[in-house]
């Protein structure tokens, strides 16, 4: 992991309808919707990918997953974006990654603090 995929600091004003912040994959500036107000930008993810065999297009697989914290809605983490990868010689490549943070808009407030899940990436040959 060279950089982790972040969706920055926000604050929700409402889960009465689905809100979304969109991180690019190119470092952009994230765009929200709704009721989500960015207090701090998020960036994109950078993972460095290695031992792979050189000149080598990689399959990449990332399920939709969901971050939690006790007493709130869950924030759900999906569309991943990425650009096709071929390693290098070496049989290294780096991901660029972007997502999708959304409000499940079910009502329920979402409290401060840190929300937390666990991101998996398929890599195939």
């Amino acid at each position: 992991e060279e950089q982790a995929i972040s969706f920055g600091s926000f604050a929700i004003a409402a889960n009465d309808a689905q809100s979304s912040i969109v991180i690019s994959k190119n470092g952009g500036t994230p765009v929200y919707s709704y009721k989500i107000y960015p207090l701090m930008h998020g960036q994109p993810g950078q993972y460095r990918l290695s031992a792979y065999p050189a000149f080598t297009p990689l399959v990449i697989n990332i399920n939709d997953f969901v971050l939690q914290r006790t007493g709130a809605p869950n924030l759900l983490i999906e569309d991943f974006t990425h650009d096709p990868i071929i390693t290098d010689g070496s049989g290294e490549a780096l991901l660029d990654l972007g997502a999708s943070l959304k409000t499940t808009g079910l009502g329920g407030s979402y409290g401060d603090g840190n929300y937390t899940g666990t991101m998996n990436i398929t890599i195939s040959w």
